[in-house]
């Protein structure tokens, strides 16, 4: 909650709240909530997807060149193992 001692400061207040979305309403708060406590889960098979895809699209003759992290081929592959824990889910082809 937050308490102001004028009007005009919890107008600035409320203002600048919803221009920067920081105010979710509770249910939106409690969907968030719920989704943190399954988010490891989900991101583990999201890379795993990935990883499974990217491998696939790496051996067929229809693409010429897979962008993913992931795969050792690729030019950012040695910084990204150093850098990260998994190489996320997001997969370009060509």
């Amino acid at each position: 909650a937050i308490v102001t001692a004028t009007e005009e400061l919890g107008e600035e207040v409320h203002f600048l709240l919803n221009g920067l979305g920081t105010n979710a309403p509770p249910f939106d708060s409690w969907l968030v909530l719920r989704g943190l406590k399954t988010l490891p889960l989900r991101m583990d098979k999201h890379e795993l997807n990935a990883q499974r895809v990217a491998e696939y699209l790496n051996q067929h003759p229809g693409v010429s060149h897979v962008y993913y992290p992931g795969l050792p081929e690729h030019p950012g592959h040695d910084i990204a193992a150093r850098q990260m824990t998994g190489f996320g889910g997001i997969v370009s082809f060509k």
